[in-house]
């Protein structure tokens, strides 16, 4: 899948969290150490200079997501974004059940942010079997993850196996019937 219609600027500012995208809330802000080592842990070696001399911080996600695009690990870096372990500033809310309905809230108001941004390309973002996927809009999306893959090699295995136990009942009643008929001859 391609994403690198994300590398847009305002698709950028929700990420790193510089646009409310519900009620008050954003993603979490990233700042630019923050960015510098997201893209080193995620294999894009960057880093920030205390002298002034760096990057936008929205230039350091377009690097990171051009980078992980070739690599066609994108949605590796969505779901890092959206954890929710990195909401913590929701726990000030008090309550377990706010905590958890402001969350649903944000992801939901980043991810129609975003579509809001790719409706244009005719394109959206949606989350499919855990996983984050780009698809054409209204299109049906697969993903297959390690359970999907080994359901269908286990399907695959079955009827190879079901073919095989048809081919020796064939081939069994093949011999019996040489065999007699050899049987006859002498």
């Amino acid at each position: 899948m391609d994403f690198k219609l994300l590398k847009n600027r305002k698709i950028i500012d929700i990420l790193i969290g510089d646009l409310v995208v519900c009620d008050d809330h954003t993603l979490p802000r990233m700042s630019g150490p923050d960015l510098c080592n997201l893209c080193t842990t995620f294999g894009l070696i960057r880093t920030y200079s205390w002298n002034g001399s760096n990057q936008s911080r929205w230039m350091y996600m377009r690097d990171l997501i051009e980078f992980l695009n070739s690599n066609q690990r994108v949605p590796e870096l969505l779901s890092y974004l959206f954890q929710m372990e990195r909401f913590d500033n929701l726990t000030s809310l008090g309550d377990p059940q706010k905590v958890k309905d402001t969350y649903t809230a944000i992801m939901k108001g980043a991810i129609n942010s975003i579509n809001a941004i790719l409706l244009i390309a005719g394109k959206e973002l949606r989350i499919a079997s855990g996983t984050f996927a780009m698809a054409d809009l209204g299109q049906e999306i697969v993903i297959i993850g390690k359970t999907n893959r080994d359901e269908i090699q286990n399907q695959m295995r079955l009827k190879f196996a079901r073919k095989l136990q048809k081919r020796n009942v064939t081939e069994k009643s093949r011999t019996s019937y040489s065999q007699k008929w050899l049987s006859n001859v002498n």
